[in-house]
């Protein structure tokens, strides 16, 4: 195929996708014949078989396209220092294309849509997981667990900011995705930046976050609900012990005390 031939075949495909996804956002999916299309698009019949098996295999070609799209600028973008993913910029993309993500979000492509976008969001949140975490470094909960979770978050809320007729500004959408993100991962993060490795504490009410927190932080003793003045040797049972203490008495143990909001003068 000549440079010119394929120019003259991504144009018509150009024409007969766009005239989808026009036609999705008057009508179901299921009302669309593919006569519809070709006079949305102004070509003939043999033009289109010539592209398309038939208005499915249409279909499934922009919701690739879509997705090779947001998955394209997802990766290429930067977010904040060590953002899980560049959330803002994402939603501000989808603001800019909403017809063609309103097509797709309220159409019959939308479960397709959505479960293969989900599982790309998902691999990028992994590989950055995996950069700030470490790949080797066991965690409570499996990585791919946590990517996934950000990634339905993510599309759940971009569901509901097109239900709700994008009245929300992509800056007000963001701010919601990272109020119900970000308490999992801002204080892990916060400590890994700026721990000494020696005592950390949590104050929570919930069992799984204290699990969560006593399991990822990295430090000679972690403190649920309680004070990290209790970190020396008398409270720890070690001053009695006498003479010199080898190097793996002082490396390998991690003290995990648990209180109910105890403290030291």
């Amino acid at each position: 195929m000549t440079t010119k031939e394929d120019r003259r075949s991504q144009r018509t495909r150009r024409l007969i996708g766009n005239a989808l996804v026009e036609l999705m956002l008057e009508k179901r999916f299921e009302d669309i014949t593919v006569q519809d299309i070709l006079d949305r698009a102004d070509v003939g019949r043999s033009t289109f078989y010539a592209h398309y098996r038939d208005k499915e295999s249409l279909l499934l070609s922009e919701i690739e396209r879509v997705i090779q799209q947001l998955d394209a600028y997802a990766s290429e973008v930067r977010g904040a220092p060590f953002s899980l993913l560049p959330s803002l910029e994402l939603f501000r993309h989808v603001q800019e294309h909403r017809r063609l993500m309103q097509a797709f979000v309220w159409g019959r492509g939308a479960e397709a849509l959505t479960h293969e976008f989900q599982m790309r969001v998902a691999k990028i949140i992994e590989r950055n997981l995996v950069t700030r975490v470490g790949e080797a470094k066991p965690t409570a909960v499996p990585l791919p667990v946590m990517a996934s979770f950000v990634a339905t978050t993510f599309l759940m809320l971009l569901r509901w900011w097109f239900d709700e007729q994008m009245r929300h500004t992509p800056e007000e959408v963001d701010g919601m995705f990272q109020a119900l993100v970000l308490p999992a991962f801002s204080a892990l993060e916060h400590i890994r930046q700026h721990s000494t490795g020696h005592s950390e504490v949590i104050l929570t009410e919930t069992p799984a976050h204290a699990d969560r927190f006593v399991a990822e932080v990295d430090s000679s003793a972690v403190f649920v609900n309680a004070s990290a003045r209790f970190n020396d040797g008398s409270q720890h049972a070690e001053a009695a012990r006498a003479g010199p203490m080898a190097l793996e008495e002082l490396t390998t143990y991690k003290r995990m005390v648990m209180g109910d909001e105890h403290v030291r003068p």
